[in-house]
């Protein structure tokens, strides 16, 4: 306690006379408030629609019909130079060739785009086309980089069998960021940064159009933060586009960068866009064609600032003839969400020759094809650096596929068990299946504590299935008796995860062929109301091992379908990957000799037949496979090989001829 303290007590003067030492009369002195005009508030504040009545569907699209040459009069800087586009260089990618172009004025570099072609593109068949508009950052994150915010959606696209444009924003290219710099040299003659990328989205388009391969009557438009409003306001320019999907951004600007502009980046403040072109008036500008608007849960952009604008234009949108406006909202934050963008796409551009299946229709399955490691040598999921949970291996993959993302559970080690070390699993995240990102948050399951039935040993994450809202993880587990399945459940991929108070599952039977068990890399597959579980099932560890089957109605209880192995033990499966395709399941055999892989089939999960040698390249040899998934429309697999994970892609037969 210091020598001295203050005590501060508010009371009313009856109360303060009866305390000693009290004098009336001591008034403090306080400035009177001034109440000060709010600029900000007051531009900020909710206007009508900018849009008159109309008396007929041919009034409204004459006013479009203004408004569009308005906006164009109004937005687009003018260049008085000559315009001129050249070919650049062009490189090839696993699934689409890439050209670089260059926009010139005068001779003078303004601009590039790109243009990526399918690699299994007809070059007499036109096709339908999205044009990809960046956000902030570097066009590498529309191209090539699956973990940014806007997750190759270029790429994605040209994966999907679309002809696709990008168009890098001026000012955002290699090396330092000047659209600061940009926006303000423009200010004083009421232009800014955005009134350049309108210019440039309008000399991209006239480009696009005139391209033979181009099919123009399926041309839509897409991107996601600035690529959202330049997809927008790319169908207010060029009415040839047939649908947009805005991503990001949607709302009133009034909201997001003049009440919201602390959370946002100046550049937004665009000189001249209200009050008649705020967002809702544009999309206006865009009916009756299709619109899909997508916002994350968590974006700063807000999903409940989108529908109440959505909401506000929808009559009209309807009344003139559009269909009902497509709104979506995905689970992250500011970013690009393919899936709902792909099946809009998939919908209003899906006449005459179809795009490639998306991620969620099966290519045809070849098992004379051969799977082939992509890209060659080199680890999708690497060991992390010394000291780290996951150092010494990462082995064993299983691989959930939700909403167009890719979950790789993986087991992995920090040192020796002879040197206390420990097994435990975590998850490595992808886009696309090729590049992928281990989660901060790893491991996700650990062994158990001294004395719990899986206090040596979690590994072999497996049939990862999601029920009412709940997620359900079945693992191996070991003590120093035996092995065991054990379920965990969570909320989210991520965790917390909870094991079942309850485990073991599935226990093993010391008398029996199954005296120790382990997990299958295999989906938890329903059949008439019930879940089958696959799992392998060993006399003595890794020798005299079967494939067994066990059923249950609830994920949480499990019994055993029949009391023999439904592979026979003579087959010493050690691993077998499966998946349920076309009211059959197909397996993958890892046999104690790898050079006798063998594809197996069944229609009921009890009676197998043995199929074809598995084709399989692999710079080292292959150990345990994943389940096969399928991504960017192809069967793909992540398998252990030297203690990293690598990926293969199955190669069609006639595409394997040398």
């Amino acid at each position: 306690m210091p020598r001295w303290w203050l005590c501060l007590g508010i009371t009313d003067l009856d109360t303060a006379l009866k305390i000693e030492g009290f004098k009336t009369g001591l008034v403090s002195k306080t400035l009177p408030i001034v109440r000060r005009f709010s600029h900000a508030t007051e531009a900020g504040r909710p206007c009508p629609l900018m849009v008159p009545k109309f008396e007929s569907v041919e009034e409204f699209r004459q006013w479009q019909s203004r408004q569009r040459q308005r906006f164009v009069d109004r937005m687009l800087y003018r260049y008085d130079g000559q315009i001129a586009v050249t070919a650049g260089p062009d490189s090839d990618h696993e699934t689409h060739r890439r050209r670089e172009f260059h926009v010139t004025v005068d001779g003078q570099r303004l601009f590039r785009f790109f243009r990526l072609e399918p690699r299994d593109a007809n070059a007499t068949s036109p096709l339908p086309t999205v044009v990809c508009f960046m956000g902030h950052g570097k066009v590498a994150q529309i191209l090539d980089d699956g973990d940014s915010y806007q997750h190759a959606c270029a790429a994605r696209f040209a994966e999907a069998g679309y002809l696709v444009f990008a168009m890098e924003n001026i000012g955002m290219e290699p090396g330092r960021d000047t659209h600061h710099d940009l926006d303000q040299s423009l200010r004083l003659e009421g232009h800014g940064w955005y009134s350049l990328l309108f210019a440039h989205q309008r000399i991209l388009l006239d480009h696009v159009f005139a391209d033979s391969m181009v099919d123009r009557k399926r041309v839509g438009a897409t991107g996601v933060s600035t690529g959202g409003l330049l997809a927008l306001s790319a169908a207010v320019i060029e009415p040839r586009i047939a649908a947009t999907s805005v991503q990001g951004i949607f709302g009133s600007m009034r909201v997001s960068f003049i009440r919201d502009r602390h959370r946002h980046c100046k550049c937004g403040a665009i000189p001249g866009l209200l009050p008649e072109f705020d967002l809702p008036e544009l999309a206006l500008l865009v009916t009756p064609r299709p619109l899909h608007i997508s916002n994350g849960r968590t974006d700063g952009f807000s999903p409940q600032e989108a529908q109440r604008c959505v909401e506000r234009i929808s009559p009209l949108h309807q009344q003139a003839g559009g269909s009902e406006i497509l709104r979506t909202v995905s689970l992250g934050g500011h970013e690009y969400s393919l899936p709902p963008a792909l099946k809009f796409f998939r919908q209003h551009l899906a006449t005459g020759p179809q795009p490639r299946p998306a991620d969620s229709e099966e290519p045809p399955f070849d098992v004379k094809g051969t799977w082939i490691e992509t890209p060659w040598g080199q680890p999708v999921v690497d060991r992390g650096a010394p000291g780290d949970w996951d150092h010494l291996a990462v082995d064993n993959p299983y691989v959930h596929v939700e909403d167009g993302t890719y979950f790789c559970f993986y087991e992995a080690q920090d040192k020796p068990i002879g040197d206390g070390g420990h097994e435990a699993f975590g998850i490595a995240v992808s886009r696309e299946g090729l590049r992928w990102r281990k989660l901060s948050t790893n491991p996700i399951l650990r062994p158990g504590n001294a004395g719990d039935w899986d206090d040596v040993v979690a590994k072999l994450p497996a049939g990862v299935i999601k029920r009412d809202g709940i997620y359900y993880l079945f693992y191996s587990g070991r003590d120093s008796k035996t092995k065991q399945i054990g379920l965990a459940t969570a909320r989210n991929l991520a965790g917390p995860w909870t094991k079942s108070p309850d485990n073991p599952v599935l226990k093993s039977r010391p008398d029996n062929w199954d005296r120790h068990l382990s997990t299958y890399p295999s989906p938890i597959i329903e059949i008439d109301g019930q879940y089958h579980l696959l799992f392998r099932g060993m006399h003595t560890r890794y020798t005299r091992q079967g494939v067994g089957l066990a059923v249950s109605t609830n994920l949480a209880d499990w019994k055993r379908q029949t009391d023999v192995p439904v592979i026979p033990v003579a087959e010493e499966i050690a691993s077998l990957s499966v998946f349920h395709s076309n009211d059959r399941t197909v397996g993958i055999s890892q046999p104690t000799d790898l050079a006798n892989r063998r594809y197996w089939f069944s229609t009921d999960l009890r009676t197998w037949t043995k199929g074809p040698a598995v084709n399989f390249r692999a710079s080292v040899a292959a150990e345990t496979i994943s389940n096969p998934f399928v991504a960017n429309g192809r069967w793909t697999v992540l398998y252990e090989q030297q203690d990293r994970i690598y990926r293969a892609v199955l190669h069609p037969t006639d595409s394997t001829k040398q």
